[in-house]
């Protein structure tokens, strides 16, 4: 099956969107599909040096965030090339230009389109410089008309469901929560390689090493963490924050960690390659996140699959994944985390098992069974297109 995978971001950017086209691009051509990324250009990439199957489109800085960019939403050139090439279904990954553009696609080659919801668009309009004038409504609103253009719709949760379904969805809807290649975060890693690793940001053996991983957005709600860390600290000096990732709150949360004089005990490593991910895992305790604006969260299966227990708070992105009692716990309050986590880090037994417990349950989020799923869904809507 040849797919035209449309997309507002994609490598070099680094977020959830991109491992999730990443992994559907793998899992794809593993099976003998041919995907085709339509995508927008980048300063950072130079188009002669792409693989023959990504095709760019001009783009400029999202108004309001220089981390963002936004495509053309129609390209005489890539939309002849997604004629000529044959594709046989168009599945968009976001609602704006490209996304735009697909379904443009679609319309003129006559052929079925998916679209797959990742971001809930109402926690996003901070971004816009006149956020302040546009009502969560509009987010909505547009959700809808955009959803119901195309002729299937995959969420990674139940969570967006419901919220979908609450806006006025109404094309078919298919829960399939993003995978990932579990032989990534398998890795087999030594004490040794821990400690090394521990040495290199000034951690010892005995910290207390709570993680997060991710963009570094207002949203991500990082300044909870860093609250809820003071309290930590002033029992117990051996808790770390490690935050690794980059993004336009960073210096803003560095700032916080200045004022609440906790430069020795929360540790910011920043942008880092995707693959260079399991070796941070690896040297945590414990995987910690705090944002309600999640529609799944792939760090954190990421996380289970290295075998860290985690502590969430309590959104339904995370119920899927995270099960309180049995591989981490689900927070209500500040004093919920504080407790939840001195549990964990005064327990070695406990972490374990609930480590354990993680790993078994990153098995249901394998790339063989999201991609199971993914063709099901393919040729459901190819059949009733």
């Amino acid at each position: 099956m040849k797919v035209g995978i449309f997309t507002d971001t994609y490598k070099p950017q680094i977020n959830g969107v991109v491992t999730s086209i990443a992994l559907m691009e793998k899992v794809l051509r593993k099976h003998g599909h041919e995907p085709y990324i339509f995508t927008i250009s980048h300063p950072e990439v130079n188009p002669e040096q792409d693989p023959d199957y990504v095709i760019r489109v001009s783009s400029f800085k999202f108004w309001g965030n220089d981390e963002h960019r936004i495509g053309m939403i129609y390209s005489p050139f890539a939309s002849r090339k997604a004629k000529n090439l044959g594709i046989e279904i168009i599945h968009s990954h976001a609602p704006f230009s490209l996304g735009i553009f697909g379904h443009i696609t679609a319309m003129r080659l006559k052929i079925p389109e998916v679209h797959t919801y990742h971001t809930m668009l109402e926690d996003y309009i901070h971004y816009l410089k006149m956020h302040k004038f546009i009502p969560e409504q509009f987010a909505q609103k547009y959700s809808k008309i955009f959803c119901n253009m195309v002729d299937g719709v995959i969420v990674p949760t139940p969570k967006v469901y419901d919220k979908l379904t609450a806006y006025g969805v109404s094309k078919p809807m298919f829960v399939l929560p993003t995978g990932i290649d579990l032989a990534n975060f398998r890795c087999h890693f030594s004490v040794e390689d821990r400690l090394r690793m521990r040495r290199e940001y000034g951690l010892s053996a005995d910290d207390k090493v709570l993680i997060f991983i991710g963009r570094i957005a207002q949203e991500k709600n990082i300044e909870a963490l860093i609250e809820y860390h003071q309290e930590l600290v002033k029992a117990d000096p051996t808790y770390k924050l490690f935050i690794v990732g980059s993004g336009d709150h960073l210096d803003c949360l560095k700032g916080i960690v200045v004022e609440r004089n906790l430069r020795e005990s929360v540790i910011f490593a920043g942008k880092k390659d995707y693959v260079e991910l399991p070796y941070f895992y690896n040297m945590a305790d414990c995987f910690v996140i705090a944002s309600t604006s999640e529609t799944q969260g792939l760090v954190v299966v990421e996380a289970m699959a290295t075998g860290l227990p985690i502590v969430a708070v309590n959104d339904e992105s995370f119920h899927p994944m995270v099960k309180d009692g049995v591989n981490g716990y689900l927070f209500v309050s500040k004093k919920d985390y504080l407790n939840r986590v001195r549990e964990l880090m005064n327990n070695t037994e406990l972490r374990k098992d609930l480590g354990r417990k993680s790993l078994e349950i990153s098995d249901e989020f394998s790339a063989e069974r999201f991609y199971e799923e993914l063709i099901h869904i393919y040729e459901t809507v190819k059949e009733n297109y």
